[in-house]
């Protein structure tokens, strides 16, 4: 291969050798680089036996002129061949680096050989070499282009969650290129990522629905004790798809329970605002400073408290009424916070009155 390299010096003057004396490398040297570059001649063969057969001054002279010109051509197919072999090897061998590949088939081991000189130079072998740097550089652009997509990808998902400059400086330096290792690791940080996503997409959903539970809770005079059966997934902060379906789930069945009975709660709603105001009224009653007023507001809260004492038990009998009315729909008393709602009505009897026996 030292011919290719352009390291050959040979004196084809052979000073003091006769003509068949001179023959013999140069025949030596045409076959090496005709090994070299995988080529036969029938011609060279020819002439050379004819030589052999004809062992005169004339026809080894003829043949050492034709020798030496035709290694000065070998040298040039040699030359360019191995350069254009060299420049191919190179280019595989970064792009195998990149690629992250080691050499698979025999032929790929032959082509990146430390010793080059092994390699035979041959059109098809050139061709094979030239196709296989052709399918390296394929797949070394499909890893650019992914590494392309997966960036933004990435990119979105920081900026959605507001990752900040430090974190993604040394994640990028930590995975330059388009290698597979570093689209793996990118990979692994979109899931990464996604997954951070998902977990905050799914905390403001059930951050929502909870407070349409608490809403409905206090809507529909859930207890404290019903309550708590739920109170682990409320208080839970692994915001997981199964946490989001637990929730989905507590939702539709109070949204459910509270749209069965709007009437009967809009009603108990009024119930409770008569009997706060009522009891409002009862406490400025018992204020001696109320007689100190002058503009008749007390005449005025007498007359809403009369009007409220009455209407209170009708408001009572609705919502009665309406419980008899599910219990024969739904076979389900309504009850409030757990109290079916007629002992409901009987304890606030009986605990107002204790209590204005204690405020007189």
């Amino acid at each position: 291969m030292d011919l290719l390299y352009g390291k050959h010096k040979e004196n084809f003057g052979f000073g003091g050798q006769n003509t068949s004396e001179r023959l013999r490398p140069l025949r030596l040297k045409c076959r090496q680089l005709m090994k070299t570059i995988n080529l036969t001649n029938d011609t060279l063969l020819k002439m050379t036996s004819n030589a052999n057969n004809n062992n005169t001054d004339d026809n080894q002279e003829d043949e050492y002129k034709h020798l030496k010109s035709y290694i000065s051509i070998l040298v040039k197919i040699g030359s360019k061949r191995f350069s254009q072999f060299k420049t191919l090897r190179n280019k595989i061998s970064f792009l195998m680096k990149e690629l992250e590949r080691l050499p698979e088939t025999n032929f790929e081991k032959e082509v990146t050989n430390e010793d080059m000189s092994r390699f035979i130079l041959s059109v098809d072998n050139l061709v094979k070499v030239e196709n296989l740097c052709e399918e390296l550089e394929d797949t070394y652009e499909q890893n650019k282009l992914k590494r392309k997509r997966m960036d933004q990808k990435l990119y979105h998902l920081w900026d959605q969650l507001e990752v900040n400059a430090v974190y993604r400086q040394h994640f990028l330096i930590a995975a330059k290129g388009c290698r597979p290792s570093a689209l793996m690791a990118i990979d692994k940080e979109i899931n990464k990522f996604k997954s951070l996503m998902t977990n905050k997409t799914n905390k403001e959903k059930i951050e929502e629905m909870r407070q349409k539970l608490s809403n409905l809770y206090i809507k529909s005079y859930i207890s404290d004790e019903q309550r708590s059966r739920f109170q682990t997934f409320m208080e839970s902060e692994e915001y997981t798809y199964e946490l989001c379906d637990y929730h989905e789930l507590e939702l539709q069945k109070y949204q459910q329970y509270y749209e069965d009975n709007r009437q009967t709660f809009e009603t108990l709603y009024e119930w409770h605002q008569l009997v706060s105001r009522l009891s409002e009224l009862q406490d400025r009653g018992r204020d001696i400073k109320r007689f100190h007023n002058r503009g008749g507001a007390l005449l005025a809260e007498e007359r809403e408290k009369s009007t409220i004492i009455k209407k209170i038990p009708i408001i009572e009998n609705m919502v009665l009424k309406l419980n008899e009315q599910q219990v024969v729909k739904c076979r389900q008393q309504i009850k409030v916070y757990d109290i079916p709602v007629k002992n409901y009505f009987e304890n606030h009897k009986r605990n107002a009155m204790e209590m204005n026996k204690l405020k007189k």
